[in-house]
């Protein structure tokens, strides 16, 4: 950040911290990426919701290939309207790692 790069990556950046600094941390990257106007490439693990609704948007990857990037707050929709069904009170980024976790052939079966 301090060099001013037009693209940060963070990867697993919230790693051993609670929920509200977990927040804290996205909402400082996402007022820094405003502020700066430049974008930010983050790997979160285990997001909560309010963490998630910071991001613009989302990629979700399988078998190393993109199958959603999109806006985030569209992302839960896509796949709802391909069949998946969200769990009650499943986070979206619980959900869209769920999506990734069956094999093609277990889902056909």
């Amino acid at each position: 950040m301090s060099a001013r790069s037009v693209l940060a990556c963070w990867d697993n950046s919230t790693r051993g911290l609670d929920a509200s600094s977990a927040l804290e941390f996205a909402e400082a990257l996402r007022l820094t990426t405003n502020l700066l106007q430049d974008a930010a490439v983050v790997a979160i693990y285990q997001a909560g919701e309010r963490v998630y609704d910071v991001f613009d948007k989302v990629t979700v990857l399988y078998e190393g290939r993109q199958i959603y990037f999109g806006p985030a707050s569209s992302a839960k929709q896509y796949f709802i309207d391909q069949g998946w069904e969200c769990m009650e009170r499943q986070t979206t980024a619980d959900f869209l790692t769920a999506v990734t976790g069956l094999h093609i052939s277990q889902i056909c079966s």
